[in-house]
């Protein structure tokens, strides 16, 4: 349950990316976030905690685009083929 609570304390600046440009810094500073605390609440060293943090983050890219894109690939089928 920890890292829920992390991944959800780091997610509270995010809705500042409405602001033109200033979403990158804003995505930025979040992974930033959750670095930390995972480091702190797991008591592991940085790379370890910049490891598992990464890793989630791919995990979760990839299943939201498994979930999203596939019903949409009919969208790109050539037609007459």
């Amino acid at each position: 349950m920890g890292f829920v609570r992390i991944i959800g304390l780091s997610g509270i600046i995010d809705w500042a990316v409405i602001i033109p440009f200033a979403g990158l810094a804003i995505t930025i500073w979040s992974v930033v976030i959750s670095i930390v605390a995972t480091q702190e609440v797991y008591h592991l060293t940085r790379g370890k905690a910049t490891f598992i943090v990464l890793i989630s983050a791919l995990i979760l890219w990839t299943i939201s685009l498994m979930i999203f894109v596939g019903p949409l690939s009919f969208l790109y089928e050539i037609p007459g083929q």
